[in-house]
């Protein structure tokens, strides 16, 4: 009996985590354009001679922590179509971002 409840409470997890992974992504969308949006440089590097806001540093935060949260869930819920949408969006978009960074 403890292993059907425990393989029920595996299910239920990774069929939870299969859906936070997109909207993990569509934050982590939201806070890299906020970024973007914010830099004087667009992608580039932050100027060095312009101080940076406080609000700045959060933003990162929101962006590393959505960053981190679509690809654990979508790791623990790999099978899902969800998790390999997720997953797939999350790692080309931040190739993406890297890239727009490098080629400033």
């Amino acid at each position: 009996m403890e292993r059907q409840t425990l393989r029920h409470w595996i299910r239920v997890v990774r069929k939870v985590a299969a859906w936070i992974v997109i909207p993990a992504f569509i934050s982590l969308v939201l806070s890299q354009s906020r970024l973007v949006s914010m830099n004087p440089q667009g992608y580039g590097p932050w100027p060095s001679l312009l101080p940076r806001p406080v609000s700045f540093d959060g933003i990162i935060l929101w962006r590393n922590i959505s960053f981190l949260i679509a690809l654990a869930t979508g790791i623990i819920s790999l099978p899902k179509w969800q998790s390999l949408v997720g997953l797939c969006l999350t790692i080309f978009y931040s190739l993406f971002v890297y890239w727009s960074f490098v080629t400033y």
